[in-house]
């Protein structure tokens, strides 16, 4: 499962929580994804979550409510992974955005795993889960704006920055839903030119 792998930083995990806990949820998370391949969210019950993460009932109570709350929990794990690796790569800093650099980074990342990608897909398009997105970019909006006080644009800034980066992601989401007609390449260039003004934005 290596899309889980690269996205959800389970040494971080590992370094914040119970290792015992980090196991129990890695293998929620691992059954959750295996049953979604075989149905929708909505036909997944509790009683098979338990059963192929090999866990009773009260285990999974502990940890979540619903199959739509571990959905909801790995989408957390999978943007706060996605965030690590901008990071790292520093494509999102106060100096500067990559946003040619940050479709490719998008592509590497899904093309660590297709498979895994591919059954996650319809939920990570979803309004839902490019709002957890956008909530977690105007966080790290201000914490950039704080690196260079006076810098920004308090009233531009955050917005242009959200706008930018889910914009980029559902350009990428747009070009699967399409069949990947063209290359990542160009798919990173058009984007970048369409987002040229917002950018202009961010370093203003």
């Amino acid at each position: 499962m290596v899309l889980l792998v690269s996205l959800i930083n389970y040494d971080k995990m590992s370094k914040m929580t119970d290792a015992r806990i980090v196991k129990t949820r890695r293998a929620i998370f691992r059954a959750l994804i295996e049953l979604l391949e075989e149905r929708p969210l909505e036909a997944v019950t509790i009683t098979e979550l338990c059963s192929r993460a090999m866990i009773n009932r009260k285990t999974f109570y502990v940890h979540y409510k619903s199959p739509r709350d571990v959905l909801d929990d790995l989408e957390y794990h999978i943007i706060a992974g996605f965030f690590d690796q901008m990071s790292e790569h520093e494509i999102v800093t106060a100096y500067h955005f990559k946003p040619y650099e940050l479709i490719l980074l998008i592509n590497t990342l899904v093309e660590l795993d297709r498979k895994y990608f591919d059954v996650l897909f319809p939920y990570l398009k979803s309004g839902t889960f490019l709002r957890k997105l956008g909530a977690e970019v105007g966080r790290l909006a201000f914490r950039l704006m704080a690196e260079r006080p006076g810098h920004f644009s308090t009233k531009v800034y955050p917005y242009s920055l959200v706008f930018a980066i889910t914009g980029l992601l559902t350009s990428y989401f747009d070009w699967v839903d399409f069949g990947r007609q063209f290359s990542i390449e160009e798919l990173a260039e058009i984007s970048s030119e369409a987002m040229e003004k917002s950018i202009r934005e961010i370093l203003s």
